[in-house]
């Protein structure tokens, strides 16, 4: 292992890093024709890289990105170097898979402490607690004898999922590149050509793990690192890869580093606190400093917040009207219009809230999704023009006057009280609020519960509270996987504009999103052989953990001429000027 450490002052990177950065790129030769070392800068961020780039782009115009990482992008190029198998995308599909499978192992008593009886529910929230457990595990770099001791039941479902989808636990990634980076036998060849790393300053919360694999490759590259000393009595120091000495002189350095002048004394910098008597009075505060900076001439400025770019509302609005248009991070997919509102009509009849009168009058008052198509319904037994519309008055006082609650057997409170008598003043109000009541469930019959079905199968239900007559409607059969199928596809495109709720475009991604989630599961479960969920209730727990855990990535970038990020993004960054808001207790650990 060779490993050399220099210290650096606060602020900009030493001049020779940038300088060396424009020389390599253009200049191709080997260090053996008389050109540039080639180096592999490791970065502390991807924000701090493509700062540090786009001012080499500046120079030059040009750039090869691949000598400039961070560690999570030289970790992927490692694991791809030693041909393992590929890494399996972290998302709910994978999620309910692996959830499936343990949800076997513990009917057969594979976790005694956790699951001491066969027959009891094992609810997603455990398989999420002992991945999770695994993950910190092996960050931590624990030995394997430990994790197979404690986890053993979990080792083996991630074993058969590997298996079957031939590819990599994301929990596993780790430890399985450090062993093939311990294999002198094993070639990598993203190290091949190096002269060295520079190390860049990296933080002191470092993962044991990560500490262990740049280790592992300093044993085949040498790395030479450039941390802030700092002070280690107030946690204000980098991360150090070896407790050594730091280079005092120009005979220190490696041969592969560009000579240079060493020296780690920090530049005066001027510091600014500006109090506010209120927490709200901070976005005013931000707003009037931006403004005033920009009007003086700084044109690189750095806003540090502990959220990043999820900026309160305030915040926001205080930049946007300088002209800066922040990207919006990502949200749960139950942000997208189309997948709340199937969210909700899967969770109609889930749960203790199961027809409660909240979840009837949300998919009532909606107009984003159709579960059924009121054209399609056979026409009214009595009444020419009738239709059947909702109405929330009669919903309302129908809950009020019948104590009707959400929970289990609520449905045949619901439908005996819509389908008795009534006088004159709301007789057709009710009946066609009945009316699509009974369409509504017809069409979610395959999602519904036995006993659910069982009272909407009793035509006594059916006769029409003023009209007296059968009221006609359909009752679909399928899967729950075909109910889904029909509904997304009785999505009126061409009335999208005028009967949309929210914004169209996170309303196609969305639904994009949970459908390839859905058909990913599918073809999860029939590679471990497992078979598709039937079971009305089990599926819907299954679709909404899904909706609950998956999220809507944002592709779009900021626009404006100042930068918003986390404390973790800005190490390694450099600005003209470096705002920090909301130094509170409950926004800081």
């Amino acid at each position: 292992m060779t490993v050399t450490i220099e210290q650096i002052p606060r602020g900009p990177l030493p001049a020779w890093v940038f300088d060396h950065s424009i020389q390599q790129a253009i200049d191709p030769r080997s260090r053996d024709e008389g050109g540039p070392s080639r180096l592999l800068f490791l970065h502390s961020g991807s924000l701090a890289r493509d700062r540090f780039l786009s001012l080499v782009i500046d120079q030059i115009g040009i750039v090869d990105r691949t000598n400039h990482l961070t560690l999570g992008g030289l970790i992927k190029k490692l694991f791809a170097d030693f041909r393992e198998p590929r890494v399996l995308s972290s998302n709910p599909a994978l999620e309910q898979t692996i959830h499936r499978l343990m949800q076997v192992k513990a009917s057969e008593l594979a976790f005694p402490v956790l699951h001491p009886h066969p027959d009891w529910e094992w609810p997603i929230t455990k398989t999420r607690n002992l991945l999770e457990l695994d993950s910190v595990l092996r960050f931590q770099h624990t030995s394997l004898e430990v994790l197979e001791e404690h986890l053993s039941g979990l080792h083996s479902v991630l074993d058969i999922v590997e298996k079957q989808l031939n590819g990599t636990h994301p929990n596993r990634l780790l430890p399985r590149l450090l062993e093939a980076l311990l294999d002198e036998k094993r070639i990598a060849f993203t190290l091949e050509h190096l002269d060295g790393i520079v190390l860049l300053d990296q933080p002191p919360t470092l993962m044991p793990i990560h500490a262990e694999i740049i280790r592992a490759i300093s044993s085949r590259v040498p790395i030479h690192q450039l941390c802030h000393s700092g002070s280690h009595r107030l946690g204000m120091h980098g991360w150090l890869l070896e407790d050594i000495p730091p280079v005092k002189t120009l005979d220190d350095l490696p041969d592969w580093i560009p000579p240079h002048s060493i020296g780690c004394q920090d530049p005066d910098v001027s510091l600014h606190r500006i109090h506010v008597r209120k927490n709200g009075e901070s976005s005013a505060a931000l707003g009037r400093l931006v403004s005033q900076a920009i009007n003086s001439g700084i044109e690189d400025i750095l806003i540090v917040h502990p959220n990043g770019v999820e900026l309160p509302r305030s915040h926001l609005d205080q930049l946007k009207s300088l002209g800066h248009q922040s990207s919006r991070g990502t949200i749960p997919l139950r942000g997208s219009p189309f997948v709340h509102w199937l969210a909700a009509a899967v969770s109609l009849s889930h749960g203790e809230d199961g027809f409660s009168l909240e979840r009837i009058l949300a998919l009532a008052v909606q107009r984003t999704v159709r579960i059924f198509n009121p054209e399609d319904v056979e026409s009214h037994p009595v009444w020419d023009n009738f239709s059947p519309i909702p109405d929330r008055e009669s919903l309302e006082a129908l809950a009020r006057d019948r104590r009707l609650i959400g929970g289990a057997g609520v449905l045949g409170d619901w439908l005996r009280a819509l389908s008795a008598d009534v006088d004159n003043a709301q007789e057709k109000r009710l009946e066609a609020t009945q009316w699509w009541f009974l369409n509504l469930l017809g069409a979610m019959r395959p999602i519904l519960d036995e006993m659910d079905v069982q009272v909407l199968m009793d035509e006594s239900n059916h006769v029409g509270c003023s009209s007296g007559k059968l009221l006609p409607f359909e009752i679909v059969e399928g899967t729950p996987d075909e109910w889904l199928d029909r509904v997304v596809g009785m999505i009126d495109h061409a009335a999208l504009p005028s009967r949309f709720d929210g914004t169209i475009e996170d309303g196609v991604v969305g639904l994009q999103t949970l459908l390839s989630a859905v058909s990913s599961l599918r073809e999860n479960e029939q590679a471990v052989g497992l078979s598709s969920v039937l079971e009305p209730r089990e599926w819907r727990d299954q679709i909404i953990s899904m909706i609950e855990s998956a999220e809507l990535q944002n592709k779009s970038k900021s626009v404006g001429r100042f930068t918003i990020c986390s404390p973790q993004e800005a190490l390694g960054c450099h600005a003209d000027l470096v705002i920090i808001l909301d130094l509170l207790a409950d926004n800081w650990d």
